[in-house]
C-alpha cells in the first residue's frame, strides 16, 4: 500500500512534470492550439476537455499498474493547478490574438470563387465571428466581363471584383489581392476534377483552398471526415436527442438549477418587496408559452410591467414588421420594472420553471403561443428542446436581433446543442447580464 503515502518532493516532481508533457503532447495532438480555434469556445474547449481526459486517464492508469508512490492529494494538486494554468494562459492567448486581430495581423485573407450572392454570405460569416480572422478581399467571378474592376458591397465592407478566364488568371487575380486562401463557395458546381486541380493550383503559389459547402448551421461536433481510398466524406452526425443526452441536459438542468435558486432567492425577495412598495400589485407575472414538443406551459417572471397592461390590445403596427411579438414600449413598464428588465433579475423566476422541468438553464427562447407561426420549419426544429433560461440569442444581442438572426441561432441550437456548449453559454451569459447588451 505503498502508493497511499506522500511520495518524496524528487518523485512528486518527476510525476508532475511526466504529467505536464504529456498533456502539452495531448493537447497538440488534437490540434487545440490551431488559431482558427479563437472565437470558437465550445470546439476548444471540447478538444482541450478530450486531451485532459486522456492525460488524467493514462496518469492515473500509469501510477496504478506502476505501483507508484503518489496520493491522491498530489494527484489532485498537480491536475488542478494545471487546469488552472491551462485556462489562464488560453484566455490571456485568445486575448493577445483579438487585439493582434482588431490591428489587421493575423488575419486570413480570402478570395471569394462563386457568385457575389455566395461572397456576401460567406463574408456574413466572417463578420459574426471577427475573432476568427477571417476577411474577404476579393471576389473571383468567371467570366466576370464588365463588373471585372468594379466593387461590390459585402457585410464587411467594399471588396473588388476579380474576373478569369482560365486557370492561370485565376492564379494572378488570387496573388495580386494578396490573398493567403481562395475559398471555393459552395464548390458543388466546379466539379471533383475542378476542385482537385484548384488544390493543385492554390499550392503551387503557396496559397490555402477553403471548400465552402451549401450547407450551414451544423456545429463542428456533429461533422467528421472521414477518407475512404483518399475521397473526403463529410458525415454529420444525427442531432443529439437520444434519450442519453437528454438525461444528461436533465440533470445539469437540476444540478445549476437548485444551486441557482439557492443564490437567487435572497434578490427574487428583495425585487418582489420594491415591486409591492411600487404598485402594490402582485409580484409574480405568469404567461403561457410553448415547451418542448409544442405542449404550452406557465412561465415565472417578475412582473415589470403596470397591472392589466398585458390585457391591453395590440395594435398591427407592433407585429407589421415581426414575426415575433414587439417588447412592451416604455410606458407600460414600471419604474422598478425598468431596473428588473435591464439587470435580467426579472427572468430569475424561471428558475422554478427549470425545477419542474417545463425549461431548460439553456436552449431557445420561449415563444408566446401563435408567436413566429407563419414559419412552420422554424418552429417544428426547434420544438425538439426545452425552451431556455439563456441561449445564443441571449448571449447575441437579445432584444436587439433581427427576425433572421433569432431563427437562425434558435434552429442553430437545436441541432448542434452538447453539454460542453451550454455550459460555455451560461458563461458567456454572465458577462452579456453585466453589459446589459439588449436588456429592455
Amino acid at each position: 500500500m505503498a502508493h497511499r503515502h506522500f511520495a518524496s518532493f524528487t518523485t512528486a516532481t518527476a510525476f508532475s512534470i511526466g504529467i505536464y508533457f504529456g498533456w502539452l503532447i495531448a493537447l497538440g495532438y488534437v490540434h487545440s492550439r490551431d488559431l482558427t480555434l479563437v472565437g470558437q469556445q465550445a470546439e476548444e474547449y471540447r478538444l482541450v476537455a478530450a486531451a485532459t481526459g486522456w492525460t488524467f486517464a493514462l496518469a492515473a492508469a500509469a501510477e496504478v499498474f506502476l505501483d507508484m508512490p503518489i496520493s491522491r492529494i498530489q494527484f489532485g494538486v498537480t491536475f488542478g493547478l494545471g487546469l488552472i494554468g491551462l485556462f489562464v494562459a488560453r484566455h490571456l492567448l485568445r486575448a493577445d490574438v483579438r487585439r493582434r486581430r482588431k490591428r489587421g495581423t493575423y488575419v486570413y485573407r480570402v478570395v471569394a470563387l462563386g457568385d457575389v450572392n455566395a461572397a456576401r454570405t460567406l463574408s456574413e460569416y466572417f463578420q459574426r465571428s471577427p475573432s476568427a480572422g477571417y476577411e474577404v478581399v476579393g471576389v473571383c467571378i468567371p467570366d466576370a466581363g464588365d463588373m471585372v474592376g468594379q466593387t461590390v458591397e459585402l457585410p464587411t465592407g467594399p471588396v473588388p471584383v476579380l474576373g478569369f478566364n482560365d486557370d492561370s488568371e485565376l492564379e494572378a487575380a488570387v496573388q495580386t489581392a494578396g490573398a493567403d486562401s481562395l475559398a471555393a463557395v459552395y464548390a458543388g458546381d466546379f466539379g471533383p476534377e475542378k476542385v482537385k486541380f484548384l488544390a493543385w493550383r492554390m499550392q503551387a503559389i503557396n496559397t490555402g483552398l477553403i471548400v465552402v459547402p451549401g450547407l450551414t448551421e451544423v456545429a463542428t461536433h456533429r461533422l467528421q471526415l472521414r477518407p475512404l481510398e483518399n475521397l473526403p466524406l463529410f458525415v454529420i452526425e444525427a442531432p443529439t436527442h437520444d434519450q442519453v443526452s437528454m438525461i444528461t441536459k436533465r440533470i445539469l438542468d437540476l444540478v445549476l438549477g437548485t444551486i441557482g435558486t439557492i443564490i437567487a432567492l435572497p434578490v427574487i425577495a428583495l425585487a418582489g418587496l420594491a415591486i409591492k412598495l411600487d404598485d402594490g400589485g402582485p409580484v409574480f407575472y405568469r404567461q403561457e408559452r410553448v415547451g418542448m414538443d409544442q405542449k404550452t406551459f406557465r412561465i415565472f417572471k417578475l412582473r415589470t410591467m403596470h397591472v392589466g397592461t398585458d390585457k391591453l390590445p395590440q395594435t398591427n403596427e407592433q407585429h407589421a414588421e415581426s414575426m415575433f411579438n414587439k417588447r412592451s414600449s416604455p410606458s407600460s413598464v414600471t419604474k422598478v420594472g425598468k431596473f428588473l428588465r435591464a439587470s435580467s433579475i426579472d427572468e430569475l423566476p424561471q428558475l422554478f420553471n427549470v425545477l419542474g422541468g417545463s425549461m431548460s438553464m439553456v436552449g431557445p427562447r420561449p415563444l408566446v403561443p401563435g408567436e413566429a407561426g407563419s414559419d412552420a420549419a422554424f418552429l417544428e426544429h426547434r420544438e425538439h428542446v426545452k425552451p431556455g433560461m439563456t441561449g445564443l440569442w441571449q448571449v447575441s444581442g437579445r432584444s436587439d436581433l433581427a427576425d433572421k438572426d433569432r431563427v437562425r441561432l434558435d434552429v442553430s441550437y437545436a441541432g448542434n446543442w452538447s453539454v460542453v456548449g451550454d455550459l460555455v453559454i451560461i458563461w458567456r451569459t454572465i458577462g452579456a447580464v453585466l453589459m446589459r447588451k439588449g436588456a429592455y
